[in-house]
């Protein structure tokens, strides 16, 4: 396989600012691919604007674009399924009430170009996990990254490529009994990639970030011959713009409260 970068980038959660701060970041850095691990709702109050530039980014940048849980119970509570909905704590539920209220999302499955994964080279990406689509178990402890890596073997892939914890990790995964996070890694050779079960990296939400700092990054792939290297770049932006966004809906106090908190 040719040198290749890839950016990727995921859970915007209808951030405009982040994800335009994001977007900006990506092509000023260069890519051969943007991948965008899927989430582009709820908890933010820019749905519309999100949707707009994810469709302008699809076609200016030949955007990949992956399904996750935030996008697939849109497409089932417009189908008049609320299972997964029901499950979510009341001040999520309040959030995508108000997304369904203020955006026209009848369209909103079918005119997207959606994936629930993609594959490149010994690289898998989806939003959640390598499991089976709807399966959105959090990649966040030992028993699900072995889980993981054995799901890996299966789509014959050892680079997995995740959203959906909100947080930054890489998890080498050496065999079913062992693994452990990679801390201060930034790249791999070959044949250290080849000698894993499998390679788990989890990314953090550009919409919502969990890291400490709160900050809101993109990953950068870059892989040679012999060599992946992986950047995760901080993307600044400004955060009282979003938070003011949300002050002004009429969410509850609570709920608008509880968004601006995880800021």
């Amino acid at each position: 396989m040719d040198d290749i970068q890839i950016i990727v980038l995921s859970d915007a959660h209808a951030n405009i600012s982040a994800y335009n701060a994001s977007l900006k970041m990506a092509r000023k850095l260069g890519f051969d691919q943007l991948l965008n691990l899927g989430d582009l709702l709820t908890y933010g109050c820019n749905p519309k604007e999100i949707l707009d530039e994810t469709f302008n980014s699809i076609e200016s940048d030949k955007m990949i674009l992956i399904k996750g849980n935030h996008d697939q119970l849109y497409f089932d509570l417009i189908r008049g399924d609320p299972r997964y909905y029901n499950t979510l704590p009341e001040w999520i539920q309040e959030s995508i009430d108000w997304t369904t209220d203020n955006t026209y999302l009848e369209n909103f499955e079918t005119s997207l170009p959606w994936r629930e994964h993609y594959k490149l080279d010994n690289m898998y990406f989806a939003h959640a996990n390598p499991f089976n689509y709807g399966d959105w178990t959090y990649l966040n402890m030992q028993d699900n990254y072995i889980r993981a890596a054995i799901a890996m073997t299966k789509h014959k892939k050892i680079l997995g490529f995740f959203g959906h914890t909100h947080r930054q990790k890489i998890i080498n995964v050496s065999n079913v009994s062992k693994c452990h996070e990679a801390t201060g890694v930034d790249h791999f050779t070959s044949d250290f990639i080849s000698k894993q079960l499998a390679i788990l990296i989890t990314l953090d939400s550009i919409g919502q970030p969990r890291n400490n700092n709160k900050r809101s990054t993109i990953l950068i792939i870059n892989k040679k011959s012999r060599r992946l290297n992986l950047k995760f770049v901080e993307v600044p932006y400004d955060v009282g713009v979003h938070k003011k966004t949300i002050r002004q809906t009429l969410l509850s106090n609570r709920t608008k409260e509880k968004l601006i908190s995880l800021f």
